[in-house]
């Protein structure tokens, strides 16, 4: 008897390249580029 493989998962992307940059877009309009880079560096480990 075979093990029981365990189900790939998929990755799912849920926006496009246009969203993404909507957002950073967004962002540096309400709080600049330093809020964004703050943002980031949080999220980052």
């Amino acid at each position: 008897m075979e093990p029981e493989q365990e189900p790939v998962q998929e990755i799912v992307f849920a926006g496009t390249l246009a969203d993404i940059v909507a957002i950073i877009e967004s962002a540096k309009a309400r709080d600049g580029r330093l809020g964004l880079e703050k943002h980031i560096a949080k999220a980052l480990p």
